[in-house]
């Protein structure tokens, strides 16, 4: 991630066909890439695909995909970053104000090889020591 001129990182996003066009929004008005697997036509593709399409692309996925919490599937130290949403219910004005707590979060913590949960009120970041 490189330091962008107001302090928050500058990260190149891959956004899961889960989320809305209005996370794109926030997240590209903070400043940074964002990339989305809907416009790439991946959409409907295994969990894998999108996993391995994001790596390549180093890029941090975002997802509200709860099997990206799986660290022997998608271990997250090989990885730009892996963010996971955990709204209480998958509405839109909820996804959105946890995408929007995400630039701010960036000028505290560099997603690279770690895993975020971000949830209403909490927020915990996994970072494995290796892929052991």
């Amino acid at each position: 991630a490189v330091p962008a001129a107001h302090g928050t990182r500058r990260v190149r996003f891959k956004l899961d066909e889960n989320l809305d066009l209005g996370s794109v929004a926030v997240l590209a008005a903070a400043g940074h890439d964002v990339a989305t697997v809907r416009a790439e036509g991946l959409d409907g593709r295994d969990d894998e695909v999108i996993y391995e399409v994001s790596l390549a692309e180093g890029r941090t996925l975002i997802s509200l995909d709860k099997d990206f919490l799986d660290s022997v599937r998608f271990p997250a130290v090989r990885t730009p970053g892996l963010i996971v949403l955990r709204p209480p219910k998958p509405l839109v004005p909820l996804i959105r104000s946890l995408t929007r707590r995400l630039p701010a979060l960036l000028t505290q913590h560099d997603p690279t090889g770690s895993l975020w949960v971000l949830s209403p009120g909490k927020f915990r970041i996994y970072r494995p020591e290796s892929e052991d």
